[in-house]
């Protein structure tokens, strides 16, 4: 039987990725369990506004108190009792604070990097688009998989299915999540959270006269 071109070219990249899987140790037994163990700050607080960055210690410091999301004990708090177990070569089961969002993972590891998306997640969102600062502010974005119409006079006009990409940093036994800790006291919208993701520094050019405020934190689970 003869292969086309297209299947000839499917079919090597099958085989590369196989053969790099079959190199990294990694690979070589399931399932593998990390714990969360512990939190750490990868940077001082940093402040934004008008297309720039602040470097004023005084209003940093006013900043930095101003949101309980930046207290590093507020965050290890909510991963305290976090897990996830490495089910094979491609799916992750999540045990902890996350769960009512999602409790599936797939992941594709290349190198010392895991690239993660969720499960499909549904949520009454009024649409898709990224235009927010918060949304701007991830590296990392949200995929659209789907669009359900609600009924009109609602609170909401559909139901959006969505899912979510991070990129985990593994170094056995070691594995490390980036955490954004941010306010943002908009003119419309203030609020403060926090993201696993890393901070996208070209949303900085999108800030008018609202302020954003972050703090980069990476959270480390540990194989046991």
């Amino acid at each position: 039987m003869r292969l086309k071109t297209g299947h000839k070219i499917i079919l090597i990249g099958f085989l590369l990725f196989s053969c790099e899987k079959n190199k990294d140790p990694f690979f070589n037994s399931f399932p593998k369990t990390f714990y969360y163990s512990r939190i750490e700050k990868i940077s001082e607080i940093r402040l934004f506004t008008n297309r720039s960055e602040i470097f004023d210690s005084v209003i940093n410091s006013n900043f930095m108190y101003s949101s309980t999301y930046f207290d590093q004990n507020r965050i290890d708090s909510q991963y305290l009792n976090d897990y996830m177990v490495f089910k094979n070569s491609n799916t992750i089961s999540y045990y902890g604070h996350l769960n009512w969002l999602y409790d599936t993972l797939y992941y594709i590891k290349e190198g010392s990097k895991i690239f993660i998306k969720t499960d499909t997640i549904s949520s009454t969102f009024w649409d898709f688009s990224c235009e927010s600062i918060l949304c701007k502010m991830d590296s990392w974005k949200m995929d659209s998989i789907g669009w359900i119409d609600l009924p009109a006079g609602g609170f909401t006009e559909g139901i959006l299915l969505y899912a979510i990409n991070k990129v985990y940093k593994m170094e056995e036994p070691e594995m490390r999540i980036p955490i954004i800790s941010y306010k943002y006291p908009s003119r419309y919208l203030g609020c403060s959270g926090y993201h696993e993701n890393e901070f996208n520094n070209n949303v900085i050019s999108d800030l008018s006269c609202d302020t954003l405020a972050i703090i980069n934190y990476e959270v480390i689970f540990e194989q046991k």
